[in-house]
């Protein structure tokens, strides 16, 4: 069994995200033309909102099922491909939103989040760690999937 995997790598714009997010869209539709049978595709940390530490970052924190997961789950249904994507999370504590890894599946299903737990020391002040390191097994068409 063969996975074809696509990590992407742009630097986002920091409080961007629609136009991240469709820079991205950009890419999704690029990697699916040129390869069609790609499994996954993997963007980096942060991605959607644009890496920065900052006390504004809570402002652009998300939902889990928020406007970033039905934009990617769409895509993700449109091509049959599973999406990860970064992006800020709103946890409970208002002005501490977690740094989380969205997994999207083929069919548009939400299967994982992860949120980051070691947080570089820059980002402890902003961000509220996560706390398991194995939240979930999940899994994916090719196999299962540990986050």
């Amino acid at each position: 069994m063969k996975i074809k995997v696509a990590a992407v790598q742009f630097e986002a714009g920091v409080g961007l995200e629609q136009e991240n997010r469709l820079q991205m869209k950009q890419w999704i539709n690029t990697i699916m033309a040129e390869h069609p049978d790609c499994s996954i595709i993997v963007f980096p940390e942060l991605v959607v909102s644009g890496y920065d530490c900052g006390c504004h970052m809570a402002a652009l924190a998300e939902e889990v099922e928020g406007e970033s997961y039905r934009f990617f789950s769409e895509e993700a249904r449109r091509y049959g491909v599973h999406i990860a994507y970064g992006n800020i999370e709103r946890s409970g504590q208002e002005d501490r939103p977690y740094n989380t890894v969205w997994l999207i599946g083929s069919d548009g299903s939400l299967l994982h989040t992860y949120r980051k737990i070691h947080l570089a020391s820059l980002e402890e002040a902003y961000f509220t760690p996560g706390e398991a390191l194995l939240q979930s097994l999940c899994q994916i068409q090719h196999g299962p999937c540990v986050g």
